[in-house]
């Protein structure tokens, strides 16, 4: 019975921090680690979410879900310290319609926890990722007030969660390179894509291990797509006559994208010229801002296998803002500033498209994987500025860069598998 009261109490003591706009301090439960972030004392009564994309809607389906109650302006707003996600605040007037969570509710430290800007970690001791904000990883606009909102709302009726919108054909072609037949870790390298094209997408695709590469598996497919594989093994898998099948298809008009060892791989088939290098920052997984040609968007990132990229020739698509926002724990998070994360070189009359990072984390980082589907029914197209470090040089480009390549029992213990 205790310990059902003392459950019970921690929603009554939620919803009360909530009605006084106060987030939950932090506090050290785990013994010899000292607090090195404490969460900041503004006020935050409550978190904002626009519009009324399929992508919002799902997240007031989750929101709904886990209990939390979720309102609508019924009139526009007039909300005096509004703050977007990663700016500053200022006064905005929000229309009818807009998605309120107040946190003056039982359930306020699970909207705290999803719909925050940051999750301000305490001290740098992590399981895996830093920064799960929903709204962060969907890509949607939204933010909170420090000040109670009085305007009229009505509690939004519990919603389905919306089906993705299909791609319009004509769709292209695709196949996935997967090194392995079967694999305990197929969820890491390519399983989040296959569920994304199978499920999300619904598009249809051809697995091929590097054996199969050559003219005839190629001459039935359009986009060859190459996730985090263990890049010098398939360079080597693919043999001299699949690595030279593969650059003919590519400038006969193939497109490939490719991300992390991926990119290495395109890279030391010479099929890209971009620089790529292992990154300064260090985060274990943190959300942070990038700019594409539709605009601001976020990523998560990690040192894990994400790369730092010099364009050289190719065409950046996406890059870092050159004011970095993060949330989540990282360091040296400066250094990513400006820097491409997308970039695409012209082949022939293909295209190679490679990303810095997983464009397709847990395939629920709706944001970025749009950056995928981009790609995947077209070339990218549009290009945004980018910085480069002239202390980084190049990068490594070509075979060498199989340098930056992770060896097996590194790669094992990143990825948790002690098979």
């Amino acid at each position: 019975m205790s310990i059902l009261n003392g459950w019970r109490n921690t929603f009554i003591h939620a919803k009360a921090e909530g009605e006084h706009c106060r987030l939950e301090r932090n506090i050290i439960f785990n013994p010899g680690h000292t607090l090195q972030r404490q969460v900041p004392k503004r006020p935050v009564c409550g978190y904002f979410l626009l519009g009324n994309k399929p992508e919002t809607r799902l997240i007031v389906h989750r929101l709904q879900v886990a209990h939390v109650v979720v309102d609508q302006l019924v009139e526009n707003t007039v909300v005096p310290d509004y703050r977007p996600y990663g700016r500053a605040p200022r006064r905005a007037t929000l229309p009818a319609g807009t998605y309120w969570i107040s946190l003056a509710q039982a359930q306020k430290h699970w909207a705290q926890a999803v719909l925050n800007e940051d999750t301000y970690v305490p001290f740098p001791y992590f399981y895996d990722v830093s920064g799960w904000s929903l709204p962060l990883l969907a890509g949607i606009p939204g933010g909170s007030t420090g000040t109670p909102v009085t305007a009229p709302v009505t509690k939004v009726s519990p919603l389905a969660a919306p089906a993705a919108a299909a791609p319009r054909p004509p769709l292209p072609r695709i196949a996935v390179l997967d090194q392995f037949k079967q694999t305990f870790n197929d969820y890491q390298n390519t399983g989040w894509l296959k569920w994304r094209l199978s499920q999300d997408w619904r598009m249809p695709y051809t697995v091929l291990q590097p054996e199969q590469v050559n003219a005839t598996s190629l001459r039935t497919i359009d986009v060859l797509v190459v996730g985090n594989v263990d890049a010098s093994p398939v360079y080597r898998h693919l043999r001299k006559s699949g690595r030279e099948a593969l650059a003919a298809w590519v400038h006969n008009g193939g497109r490939v994208i490719a991300w992390q060892e991926g990119a290495l791989l395109t890279s030391a088939l010479g099929l890209s010229s971009v620089g790529m290098d292992r990154p300064k920052a260090k985060s274990p997984g943190a959300l942070m801002r990038i700019r594409d040609p539709q605009g601001p968007n976020e990523i998560m990132w990690s040192d894990d296998y994400d790369l730092q990229l010099t364009p050289n020739d190719a065409r950046v698509v996406a890059a870092f803002t050159p004011n970095m926002y993060v949330s989540g724990f990282a360091k040296n998070a400066e250094t990513l500033a400006g820097t491409p994360v997308e970039a695409v070189d012209q082949i022939g009359k293909g295209s190679v498209t490679v990303f810095a990072f997983e464009p397709n984390f847990r395939a629920v980082s709706d944001g970025s994987a749009r950056l995928l589907l981009h790609a995947l029914m077209q070339t990218p197209m549009g290009s945004v500025p980018a910085t480069v470090d002239p202390a980084a040089g190049e990068g490594y480009s070509g075979p060498s860069a199989l340098r930056l390549a992770r060896p097996l029992e590194q790669r094992l213990a990143l990825d948790g598998d002690d098979s």
